[in-house]
């Protein structure tokens, strides 16, 4: 939260893991709490974003980009799958 605040961010966009028949599970509701606090907390616009496919999409970008059967560093997939993320939000307001 001391970051959100430090940047001042107009909004912040966060992934929910819904299941992949669109239903919520407790993580996906942990997120949504974390989510309203961070919003209370620091008065910077929460947006909920679909997270599905992400880290699938974040292994096919990485294999195209020659990572194929290597190791990927720890955290790389995640940071990927975030771009994809806000990628796709991003494109919603086009």
């Amino acid at each position: 939260m001391a970051l959100v605040r430090e940047i001042s961010p107009e909004v912040v966009v966060l992934g929910i893991p819904f299941q992949m028949d669109g239903g919520e599970g407790e993580m996906a509701r942990e997120v949504r709490e974390f989510g309203r606090r961070l919003a209370e907390a620091t008065g910077v616009r929460v947006v909920e974003w679909d997270e599905r496919l992400t880290s699938a999409l974040a292994r096919r970008s990485l294999a195209e980009a020659g990572r194929r059967g290597r190791r990927v560093p720890k955290g790389r997939e995640d940071m990927v799958a975030a771009a994809h993320l806000l990628r796709a939000y991003m494109d919603s307001l086009a």
